[in-house]
């Protein structure tokens, strides 16, 4: 509602930007209760006032008006960025073949006591053989022999207080419980982890207790229901700070020290800890305060500029995307603290920005342009270097195949499948020709496709060496050989209900599998926790009912 304040304030407000609930309103568009012409007019109404606008200035009235709002940056952009510059992300690299310095992506986590150093470029074929051999021939401790039978879960006895929300904190968390950690997730009653309300819902019926999102990434935790700003509250959680050997939480950097539980107060009272603190921008920087999600995350982190079709609008990543990419460097991160941690005694913070994180994936795209001075831009599913690589239509409903043809060989093999002569067509007969004439490459390999049902072309395909697979949805994940081969969902109780399909762990460990727990509702676990874990009497436990910090 602030943003269409604004507009109104401007005069760009229209009948279509006034009277509506903004906060129900994707809600009802999902429903059906907007017709797609009115949801036009609104976006036409919103983009004409924003074309009055410049990058810098919608970005300075996310700040002044707290609206969740970023522009789409692309690589220039981020190499100018005054938040990576105040950060130290970009390190300069002398690259002897070029005889000049050209800017890397830096660290992508910033680690308190144990930096990432990112001091010299990549090695040359062969380069470190020798150095890598007398590493390798050097005697080193044996490892722990275990008796058969007596594996435990790899992180069985790893205590984590976990205060994340939403998706990319309880992601990390996840994935530690998976492996036999014991999770505690904090969550205030009366004001609900926002994943909550996120579609879908067991049998489309709303509830706190019956999100698909939500479950996913909470299973296997221990849920506490606690107001955080009630009596008794804060000393609580200290207790449970003594309790554990991990902090992870994924507010903006104000909300801990609010509650003084910010890095300074915990190291304080536990020198041993590590804590792992993930935000949009990090912990510093002229933009740290920026609040938002993971769609926000990849537009300001450079994907919504090679998101797209070729001379149209950026698309962006589908979804919240660096929600879902920034757990995968903050998990190894923290898994390197706490080893630090075990053999020194010294813990530390981590500050993990989910933007710069996640912009390493864009790592060929920026070095493109601090190297070279191109900017690159969205190309569809084309792939730069070889042609074809695409989606293209089947018979039936919605229906596509993705393929590639890397290599002369593999194209050949295309061309034999489908029985045409494209090796001898002079477009087409190197991969330099193919690329030259991608588009009519393309339309000639769909209009072959589409008189083809997407089950027989992809194992014909795969049976000619050809990399294809369907375009995936969720059903068809579901009666995937692959996924069911490698037991990819797990049959688990999710309260009201009942027994319900979710995701196993996205790693196989051979000998310590991973063994997803049951999603816990809503202060579930309050008793145990309190009495079992940090050993509380009825009347301590009572206290803090009445207090309201319990609920």
């Amino acid at each position: 509602a602030r943003f269409f304040d604004w507009m109104e304030e401007e005069g760009y407000g229209t009948d279509v930007t006034r009277g509506e609930d903004w906060v129900r309103y994707a809600a009802k568009l999902i429903a059906g209760g907007q017709t797609v012409k009115r949801h036009e007019e609104v976006l036409a109404a919103i983009e004409r006032f924003t074309r009055t606008k410049t990058k810098a200035e919608i970005l300075a009235a996310a700040f002044e008006r707290n609206l969740f709002m970023v522009p789409l940056n692309d690589c220039r952009d981020l190499v100018e960025s005054e938040q990576l510059a105040e950060r130290g992300f970009w390190i300069p690299i002398k690259h002897e073949a070029m005889d000049r310095e050209v800017l890397h992506p830096g660290a992508f986590a910033r680690m308190s006591e144990t930096p990432l150093v990112v001091d010299r470029p990549a090695p040359r074929l062969g380069e470190f053989v020798l150095e890598e051999a007398a590493r390798t021939s050097s005697p080193s401790a044996a490892p722990a022999v275990v008796a058969e039978g007596e594996a435990t879960l790899p992180l069985a006895g790893l205590k984590v207080l976990d205060f994340t929300w939403v998706y990319a904190g309880p992601a990390v968390t996840r994935q530690l419980a998976d492996f036999g950690a014991t999770v505690i997730k904090v969550e205030c009653p009366t004001a609900h982890d926002a994943l909550r309300a996120n579609q879908p819902f067991k049998d489309d019926v709303p509830g706190n207790d019956r999100s698909a999102n939500f479950s996913s990434v909470t299973l296997g935790k221990l849920s506490l229901g606690l107001d955080m700003n009630a009596e008794g509250a804060r000393d609580l959680i200290l207790s449970l700070v003594d309790w554990a050997d991990v902090v992870v939480e994924n507010f903006s950097p104000k909300a801990m020290k609010k509650w003084s539980l910010d890095w300074p107060v915990l190291q304080a009272r536990k020198p041993s800890l590590v804590m792992l603190s993930s935000s949009l921008m990090g912990q510093t920087g002229p933009q740290r305060m920026l609040a938002g999600y993971g769609t926000m995350g990849a537009s300001i982190s450079g994907f919504g500029y090679v998101t797209g079709w070729p001379g149209e609008r950026p698309s962006a990543p589908y979804v919240a995307y660096t929600d879902y990419v920034s757990p995968r460097f903050g998990t190894p991160a923290l898994l390197a603290a706490v080893d630090h941690a075990r053999r020194t005694g010294v813990g530390q913070h981590i500050d993990l920005s989910q933007g710069e994180s996640s912009l390493h994936l864009l790592g060929a795209a920026t070095l493109d342009y601090t190297a070279n001075g191109r900017v690159m831009a969205a190309q569809g599913n084309a792939h730069p270097h070889y042609a074809p690589s695409g989606v293209y239509p089947c018979i039936g409903d919605d229906d596509w195949i993705a393929l590639a043809a890397p290599d002369d060989a593999t194209f050949a093999a295309l061309a034999r499948v489908a029985g045409q002569d494209w090796s001898d067509d002079p477009r087409f007969t190197s991969n330099a020709t193919r690329l030259e004439n991608g588009s009519a490459l393309d339309d000639a390999i769909g209009a072959w496709t589409a008189r083809h049902d997407r089950a027989s072309i992809e194992a014909t395909l795969i049976e000619a060496g050809v990399p294809a697979h369907r375009v995936s949805g969720s059903a068809d994940a579901f009666e995937d050989p692959q996924l069911a081969a490698r037991g990819h969902f797990v049959d688990l109780p999710y309260g009201e209900c009942g027994v319900v399909p979710f995701e196993n762990a996205r790693i196989r460990f051979s000998r310590t599998p991973a063994e997803p727990g049951p999603c816990p509702t809503l202060g579930q676990d309050n008793a145990h926790v309190l009495s079992e874990i940090l050993g509380l009497d009825e009347e301590a436990i009572t206290e803090l009912i009445i207090g309201g910090a319990i609920q």
